[in-house]
């Protein structure tokens, strides 16, 4: 099972943002992965071990805001996760 979701973050709203991944099974390991779109960037896979959460921080170091578009794709074996970063309330 998979879950995707696109955004594009507004450089208005900061030079940071946060994903924030829960594993909610208790035994099976949950990855989460995020791209930058508009610049092919793809920061890899995070594995998520049972009943963890994990938080992906992304900045812009010169102040010029993030922006462009981003892609985080959670895969699971099950429905056992919880994804909340940005827009992916």
């Amino acid at each position: 099972m998979a879950y995707a979701k696109e955004f594009t973050p507004s450089p208005d709203n900061g030079k940071e943002f946060n994903v924030w991944g829960k594993n909610n099974h208790s035994s099976m390991t949950v990855k989460l992965k995020a791209t930058h779109v508009d610049s092919d960037t793809d920061f890899g896979y995070k594995s998520i071990g049972p009943r963890d959460e994990i938080v992906r921080r992304f900045y812009m170091p010169d102040g010029s805001g993030l922006s462009g578009k981003w892609k985080v794709y959670l895969k699971t074996p099950a429905t056992c996760a919880l994804l909340r970063g940005g827009s992916l309330l």
